[in-house]
């Protein structure tokens, strides 16, 4: 591979994955604040989850990562609501005010899909 190829400046783990620098950013980031989610509500009580577009592969797909790492790494923590909030942070803002209302004992907010 010649040095000036733009695979050769990946990378070994982005070569081997085959994924672009900054969608392996992106799971990351998302990770972390699952991991985040987790540690500061202590592993237990009520989470809101907000969801991309429905019907969509992206919120469909990290709203399962999202559902998957709570059940095996926060499995005291319940999602007692999950909306779509279209990718968008006003939309996001308006669904988690709604939601506050109807689930005061929420302890935390999970974004996985809004920008």
């Amino acid at each position: 591979m010649p040095p000036t190829s733009p695979l050769h400046r990946r990378s070994r783990r982005e070569r081997r994955h085959g994924g672009e620098p900054h969608r392996l950013g992106q799971r990351r980031r998302r990770q972390d604040g699952r991991e985040f989610l987790c540690q500061t509500i202590g592993g237990k009580g009520n989470v809101v989850e907000l969801q991309g577009i429905a019907g969509t592969s992206a919120a469909r797909d990290r709203g399962q990562g999202f559902n998957d790492f709570m059940k095996a790494s926060c499995p005291d923590a319940k999602i007692v609501a999950a909306q779509t909030a279209d990718f968008n942070r006003a939309k996001g803002l308006s669904v988690f005010e709604n939601i506050l209302q109807a689930q005061p004992e929420s302890r935390a907010c999970s974004p996985t899909t809004t920008r």
